[in-house]
């Protein structure tokens, strides 16, 4: 039972039971002081809003606990370890007591990490941590979450510029033999990198003229793994151009593995992303100075940036490669 005890003059010390069973006490130079705070405490037990303040757990303490408590795929979990890593548990913010983080450091720290990545990567990383203070919540660490209503750094997106129709001709021209279908392809289904790399010669219904998206790779290209969302399953049709580049050009002189591997090296492996998209792919643009992807000038880009992008060199879905 909370009560209050006199230790001296202008002494006097507030005790309680905190929900989980320990004895707190805090020391006020006011009786009426030490009244208010065993109300505040009863009152916060009752609404489930408790939270102990000498708890020293460290934001970057609780980070790390939080992400290997997450249900996520190995790839995710990886880059969110090695967001936490890099953007957490290396700065002040990180090194702060859980429960006395304020919301002006957090905006402190998104403007300190806005100096160093852009600007799309400071919002990544700031709905790691919301996401991490969200669960800090729930935990009865934090009465609230100081992460929100935070200034964010201006994002100003690039118009999407697709490559025309005679770009990806002499694009897919200077690939090598066994690339040179995954170019049109990739054009014409719209498909996302690690999608391209994932067809399978099942997944094409040249009858009916469609191409399910089943699959995708991850960065290592060791594996298939199901798309991270049900909307990325879907059906494309699959246009006269596509379908001749895989059937007449490519499965005849490059046929698919036993599992249906429709694009591999010349051992059979699937391609990592690295190895198709900068090593093959990017070298290529840079050669016959092709652009567009996700940029509206018609001058050199870093390609080998762009290679890993969300969407194929046409940047929609369904666009015809072909005359």
């Amino acid at each position: 039972m909370a009560h209050i005890r006199k230790l001296g003059e202008r002494r006097y010390q507030a005790r309680w039971v905190d929900p989980d069973g320990r004895e707190c006490s805090k020391i006020f130079s006011r009786r009426t002081d030490a009244e208010d705070k065993i109300k505040e405490v009863e009152h916060s037990k009752l609404d489930g809003s408790y939270i102990d303040h000498k708890n020293p757990i460290t934001v970057a303490q609780y980070a790390m606990q939080w992400s290997t408590t997450r249900p996520h795929r190995s790839t995710t979990a990886t880059r969110v370890k090695s967001m936490i890593d890099n953007h957490i548990a290396g700065t002040r913010l990180g090194g702060r007591r859980l429960s006395a983080v304020r919301t002006s450091e957090v905006q402190a720290w998104v403007t300190e990490r806005s100096q160093i990545l852009s600007p799309g990567t400071v919002r990544l990383v700031v709905q790691t941590l919301r996401s991490i203070f969200n669960a800090a919540v729930q935990d009865r660490l934090l009465a609230r979450n100081p992460a929100t209503r935070l200034s964010m750094p201006r994002s100003e997106k690039q118009r999407i510029t697709p490559l025309s129709v005679i770009e990806v001709q002499n694009l897919a021209g200077a690939m090598p033999d066994r690339c040179r279908a995954m170019v049109i392809t990739q054009a014409g289904l719209g498909l996302r990198v690690a999608e391209l790399l994932a067809l399978r010669v099942q997944d094409v219904d040249f009858l009916r003229r469609t191409v399910r998206v089943e699959f995708q790779t991850p960065p290592d290209g060791k594996y298939r793994v199901p798309p991270k969302t049900p909307r990325s399953r879907r059906a494309l049709p699959l246009s006269e151009v596509v379908g001749k580049a895989l059937a007449a050009a490519h499965i005849g002189e490059f046929p698919p593995t036993e599992d249906g591997s429709l694009f591999t090296t010349a051992n059979g492996n699937l391609y990592r992303h690295e190895h198709y998209g900068a090593r093959i792919f990017c070298s290529i643009c840079e050669e016959v100075w092709v652009t567009g992807w996700h940029d509206e000038s018609r001058t050199a880009p870093p390609l080998r940036q762009r290679a890993h992008g969300s969407r194929g060199v046409c940047g929609r879905s369904g666009r015809e490669v072909g005359p």
